[in-house]
């Protein structure tokens, strides 16, 4: 792989390479130093703040690798690197951008490519946890202004009796 420095150098390339795709098609998104000032030890080159999806794959953050992805430095990164992401951001995507052996496994959560996929579906944040929070007030609010006394099941399963329902 040459020197660390110049290994270093061709990564920082290819990462702004990355952050550079990114902002050609549209999508917002957060660099390491963004989330090392969010307080995050372990970062992902990228975080989508609005995840993407690729052949099916919820990416919700990105690694660039400048180099060829070979079975034993994949496990190595999957080790110490990619499923810290995982387990902080959900799943997603590494691109090897000189290629890798057909034979790595994307495991759980990571999808592997050597480019930066033509074809993405945006997809929508429809709730966070204050969202919820917020909701879960408001409607609490309505059942003290209606008088309604109980709790409304909200599950989606349906007891056949709604305790809020006027008897």
């Amino acid at each position: 792989y040459g020197s660390n420095g110049t290994q270093s150098v061709i990564g920082l390339e290819y990462e702004h390479i990355l952050y550079e795709t990114l902002r050609n098609r549209g999508l917002s998104f957060l660099d390491e130093d963004d989330l090392r000032k969010q307080g995050h030890s372990k970062t992902p080159d990228v975080k989508l703040p609005v995840p993407i999806a690729v052949d099916g794959v919820v990416v919700n953050w990105i690694e660039s690798k400048a180099l060829f992805g070979d079975e034993y430095s994949h496990r190595q990164y999957l080790n110490d690197q990619f499923m810290a992401y995982v387990n902080r951001f959900g799943p997603g995507m590494v691109i090897y951008w000189f290629g890798f052996v057909s034979d790595i496994d994307g495991n759980a959560g990571i999808l592997i490519k050597d480019a930066f996929p033509d074809e993405i579906e945006m997809l929508e944040v429809h709730s966070t946890a204050e969202d919820h929070h917020v909701h879960q007030a408001q409607e609490e609010e309505e059942h003290e202004s209606t008088g309604s006394i109980g709790s409304v099941d909200t599950s989606g399963s349906s007891s056949g009796t709604n305790p809020s329902a006027p008897l």
